[in-house]
This record gives structure tokens, sequence and C-alpha cells, in this order.
């Protein structure tokens, strides 16, 4: 009776065991997941700052572009004044 308590204890604490372990992967898997999902989420939120950030970049270049274009609009319509000016006043 003695050995097969003891083969019976030893049974029921190893299938106790086995199953803590099969638990643990478990959470273990569920952790990876959701570890995989979060780093996903922070590349996407990284894709969508760098883009945001090109769109801004190129929407600046155009402003100072424009920008330029008026003032050498200006420019050139500066010195076509003073040039009709110097012509005609002599």
């Amino acid at each position: 009776m003695c050995l097969w308590l003891i083969i019976s204890t030893s049974l029921f604490f190893l299938k106790k065991a086995e199953e803590e372990i099969e638990e643990k992967k478990m959470q273990l898997m569920k952790t990876q997941k959701d570890v995989q999902q979060l780093i996903l989420k922070k590349i996407k939120n990284i894709q969508d700052i760098k883009h945001s950030a090109e769109i801004r970049k190129e929407t600046l270049d155009e402003k100072i572009t424009h920008t330029e274009l008026k003032w050498m609009q200006y420019y050139a319509g500066t010195v076509c004044c003073l040039n009709y000016t110097r012509v005609h006043s002599s």
C-alpha cells in the first residue's frame, strides 16, 4: 500500500506540474502575441509620423518656393520701374 501511495502521489504532482507548464506556456504565448501587436502598433505610429513630416516638408517647400517666386516678381518689377525711371528722367 505504501508503494501505491508513493506512486499515486508522485503521479498527482507530475500531472499538476505538467498542467502548470501548459498554463505558463499559454500565458507566454499570449504575452508574446501582445508584445508583437504592441511593436507593430509602434512601427505603424512611427511610419505615420514620418509620412506626416514628409508631407509637412513638401508643403513648406512649396510655400517657400511660392514666396521666393513672389519676391523675384516683386524684385523684377522694382528693377524694371527703376530702369524706366532712369531712362525717362534724363
